[in-house]
């Protein structure tokens, strides 16, 4: 906990003399491999296989514009490097409506999946010009070697907008995307509003498709993560997070209703274990009975965004960034035990940087995404 100002001082001297040792945290690092690797701000992930992926854009120093570097890095849950990689990936053509068409990309294993949106206009008929809309995937070897782009029919609309993220685990890369009409002219046609998903292989060929429970957003895609320990997805919805597994069925949810922002969550045998921050930037804690029912109440941890949950038979440890800095809390029995563990040479001011929970020697390992760089830290927790 951090307390600032004359009166968290005299709460603290409060404290200290009700209690009989000082107000300390009880977790302690015990490993800290620092950059394991750098130049890209990293996303975290398991692989589903073993291994650890960090991957993000690279610090671009490229002078050609028809490409941006993309950063990748594989590691064992033990930190060992396996490989890494700096690999150009194609960026153009820009879209028919204007602008870059935007892309995002995944690393699958073997290869980057870079999917794009892609816009034709038809042939005019009676009502006039159409537009048609499809994402379109392409495979780019860790040599910067190009496929030719496969464009994924499924998604194809007319007159209409396509929103969609995308995420690997594998092997397989999954597609979630909703189309939508291109304006708010009720004369416009319009598309479904639900959220469609597609899974490919690396290179683009269709291995299901789908659509997802749930009744129409109005907003865009939420969040969409791969489960901390290999076996699915989380999706963020406004009705709260849902699990699904590695084909996109439905296994539970939706928990942690109203939570703003990032939504880390755990799934450990017949509990469901979630954080997140409110519109105060407290960090709250719930757990959840399989069926969503909670188990014991809402606590508040400290101050910040969220980044990431385990839950071990020693307790639930939690990390949030606040404040250009990271720190790890310690709940057992739906209780805060102690104080904030200050995570060491941590930049966490950008709450998008991520941390992922492993297995590892102590009671808590984490690898952290820090601004251009993956470390890898250990922690040990004593009441």
């Amino acid at each position: 906990m951090r307390h600032g100002g004359w009166g968290a001082l005299l709460g603290m001297a409060a404290l200290s003399a009700a209690c009989d040792g000082p107000y300390e945290a009880p977790c302690e690092v015990r490993s800290h491999q620092v950059a394991l690797a750098a130049g890209f701000t990293p996303d975290l992930q398991v692989s589903g296989e073993g291994e650890v992926w960090a991957a993000g854009w690279q610090l671009d120093d490229d002078d050609d514009a028809s490409t941006r570097l993309a950063g990748v890095a594989t590691f064992t849950p033990a930190g060992a490097s396996l490989q890494q990689w700096v690999i150009p990936v194609p960026v153009l053509p820009t879209d028919v409506l204007g602008g870059e068409s935007p892309l995002q990309w995944a690393w699958t294993g073997e290869s980057l999946a870079a999917v794009r949106k892609i816009t034709d206009v038809l042939p005019p008929d009676d009502d006039g010009e159409h537009l048609r809309s499809v994402l379109s995937l392409r495979s780019v070897a860790p040599d910067g070697n190009a496929a030719l782009p496969v464009q994924l029919l499924a998604t194809s609309c007319i007159d209409c907008q396509l929103s969609w993220t995308m995420r690997a685990l594998a092997g397989r890369v999954v597609v979630l995307y909703q189309p939508r009409a291109l304006t708010t002219d009720p004369e416009e046609p319009l598309e479904d509003g639900l959220t469609h998903y597609l899974i490919v292989d690396p290179a683009g060929q269709v291995l299901a498709t789908g659509t997802l429970p749930g009744e129409p957003s109005d907003d865009d895609l939420g969040r969409f993560v791969v489960d901390p320990l290999g076996q699915g997805f989380w999706l963020s919805t406004a009705e709260g997070v849902v699990h699904f597994d590695r084909d996109m069925q439905w296994v539970a949810g939706p928990y942690a209703p109203g939570s703003e922002g990032p939504t880390p969550v755990e799934s450990s045998g017949d509990a469901v274990h979630a954080a997140w921050s409110d519109d105060l930037d407290q960090v709250l804690q719930q757990s959840f009975a399989v069926d969503g029912s909670p188990l014991g109440r809402v606590e508040r941890l400290t101050h910040g965004t969220a980044q990431a949950i385990r839950a071990t038979d020693r307790g639930i440890g939690v990390v949030a960034r606040d404040d250009g800095e990271a720190f790890f809390v310690w709940s057992v029995d739906g209780q805060k035990v102690g104080g904030d563990t200050l995570l060491p040479d941590i930049r966490g001011g950008w709450p998008a940087l991520g941390a992922l929970f492993v297995d590892g020697r102590h009671d808590y390992a984490l690898f952290l995404g820090d601004k251009n760089q993956v470390d890898r830290l250990e922690l040990s927790c004593e009441r």
